[in-house]
């Protein structure tokens, strides 16, 4: 699944790709589709951004065309000609070249103004620079969730998955149970350095992580050798693997389904 550093690069790659063409035709395989997106023939696009997992191109006349990116989503680029494959949701033609969006699940033309609106509902960007330590902070504090689901809510925090939240905590020696908004200050400023660490990892690594104890469920810790576990919390349930030891976690045999 895509987490903010994967989405950024994505960005950027558009931004490159798209940034100051014009958009000759739209395409899809969807008929419904194509009338959607229709008004963005002609129209070119000024810049392409990101925010935590969602992307905006935005187009002049005040057009927005928002991508939240999911699971097997991809963009990708053909020659303009090309026939439309049957994972390709909507094609971007300019020049020569079609930018496409395959397999994708949310793709909605708004206006500048609803974008703004759908950024503002979302917690603070992980990979703005510099990173955006006071907001990040004021958002978990006032987090009743897990830590580690307080990580997982993109209006709390964007940009972060399943893989950042579990390295990001045992970075931090935090633990993924307590309340976010009960962590000690100390607890707190480890835990920014940690994201902020692994989330610049990875896009430095061009999108790719280091697993110190992601998906390693029963190998042991890389830093004190007891075995990984995984665990499950609501709301999500989605496994989180977590060091028991470092992470100083309590009556965990409560916790494991």
């Amino acid at each position: 699944m895509s987490e903010g550093p994967q989405v950024f690069l994505r960005a950027l790659w558009l931004h490159g790709r798209l940034s100051g063409r014009r958009v000759h035709d739209v395409r899809s395989r969807d008929s419904a589709l194509t009338a959607r997106f229709a008004p963005l023939r002609g129209l070119a696009i000024e810049r392409v951004r990101s925010h935590g997992k969602r992307i905006f191109l935005e187009f002049e006349g005040g057009l927005v065309l928002h991508n939240h990116q999911r699971m097997q989503e991809r963009w990708r680029v053909v020659r303009r000609f090309e026939p439309l494959l049957t994972t390709c949701w909507i094609a971007l033609d300019v020049g020569d070249e079609s930018v496409q969006n395959h397999d994708g699940e949310v793709l909605e033309l708004v206006t500048r103004v609803d974008a703004e609106r759908i950024r503002s509902e979302l917690g603070p960007d992980v990979l703005d620079e510099p990173f955006p330590r006071a907001a990040f902070d004021s958002a978990l504090r006032a987090c009743r969730l897990p830590i580690a689901e307080a990580l997982l809510d993109q209006s709390v925090v964007a940009g972060l998955g399943n893989v950042a939240r579990c390295e990001a905590v045992f970075l931090a020696r935090v633990d993924p149970t307590r309340p976010a908004g009960r962590l000690a200050d100390d607890e707190l400023l480890r835990l920014g350095d940690a994201v902020r660490l692994v989330t610049r990892e990875s896009l430095r690594q061009r999108g790719r992580w280091t697993h110190r104890v992601y998906h390693r469920d029963g190998h042991p810790c890389p830093r004190c050798d007891t075995h990984v576990l995984r665990i499950e919390l609501p709301p999500s349930r989605r496994a989180f693997s977590v060091c028991p030891s470092c992470s100083g976690m309590r009556n965990e045999r409560d916790l494991f389904s």
